[in-house]
């Protein structure tokens, strides 16, 4: 069975605040039967707040974003079938990236006044995933995840529900309750002033499975991490179909993000959105259980509770990978 065959249908948004030029980006393609992909690119907006007149005076963490995103589908377009994602791969991509941020930079950038640690040149982060068969697509997949930033890939899966497989590259290390609350800088991000990275980590996934990679719009916004999961679940609860998923995703993000917000989530191992429903329906009973405790009682004894109980699944595949 190809990859088309075991996905059952995708999610993909992008929403911006006040209705402002969105500053993220996504790229994605899911038509082939041997690879599937997509990847989210946050331009950085206070780093990146940098302005080009001769291109609509565009910020800095625009372009790079939409200029990562362009970048990143046509190198994924290239790939060979049967060919891997290796470091090969992404040694070249990072040095693709450069390549289009440097040439955005020398025909259009003027000299930024703006000087120090808290500005970068054409600054945004990512996080993204291939998906290979592994085997029969309908039992596993071959997943490779890369990032530089902090947005974030995650995999859902019905007894497991949500879990982070990226880390968080920020300074300090926050855990994801506490990164909800403090503001931590950013330890690596593509930009043209400072080496970065594309770290790479690959898995072995048991479907069915959803995959996600989301900027930090999409999921910073919440009480908890288990309150994220609530509203993927919920929404999927209330939809009668993938549209409306979509569409519930969307109206229910909009009145909470005070950011860029994008999300791409495709659904391996499905033959249907009822078959989808009544998988995680005992899961959603569970994490509404949960965020109901926290709810009636929001003191940190009851979130840190609550946190602790949760977290040993959320990051069980990054446990794995130590």
């Amino acid at each position: 069975m190809s990859l088309q065959e075991a996905l059952c249908q995708f999610a993909a948004l992008k929403f911006a605040p006040s209705n402002r030029r969105c500053e993220d980006a996504f790229s994605y393609s899911f038509e082939s039967p041997y690879l599937h992909y997509a990847c989210v690119f946050d331009g950085c907006g206070g780093l990146g707040s940098k302005r080009y007149q001769r291109l609509a005076d565009r910020t800095g963490a625009f372009l790079s974003s939409q200029t990562c995103a362009e970048v990143f589908n046509r190198e994924m377009s290239r790939v060979p079938q049967g060919t891997a994602i290796d470091e090969t791969f992404l040694i070249n991509l990072k040095k693709n990236f450069l390549s289009e941020l440097n040439k955005i930079e020398n025909s259009y950038g003027e000299k930024n006044r703006l000087i120090g640690s808290m500005v970068r040149t054409l600054p945004c982060t990512a996080s993204g995933f291939a998906v290979t068969p592994a085997g029969d697509p309908m039992q596993k997949l071959h997943l490779d995840v890369f990032q530089s930033g902090d947005s974030r890939v995650y995999i859902m899966r019905p007894k497991e529900g949500l879990q982070q497989l990226t880390r968080d590259e920020l300074r300090g290390k926050p855990d994801a309750l506490k990164n909800l609350y403090v503001s931590a800088p950013l330890e690596n991000m593509i930009n043209i002033d400072a080496d970065f990275t594309l770290t790479h980590s690959t898995y072995e996934i048991p479907t069915p499975a959803a995959v996600l990679c989301a900027s930090d719009g999409f999921f910073g916004y919440f009480k908890t991490p288990m309150h994220f999961e609530k509203y993927v679940l919920d929404s999927m609860m209330n939809a009668a179909n993938f549209s409306e998923l979509e569409n519930n995703l969307l109206q229910a993000l909009k009145p909470l993000t005070g950011d860029d917000s994008t999300a791409v989530m495709p659904f391996y191992g499905w033959t249907s959105y009822e078959q989808l429903k009544a998988d995680f329906a005992k899961r959603h009973r569970f994490i509404s259980g949960l965020c109901s405790s926290v709810d009636a009682d929001p003191s940190d004894e009851t979130i840190d509770t609550a946190w602790n109980q949760y977290k040993a699944l959320y990051y069980d595949w990054q446990d794995r990978d130590k």
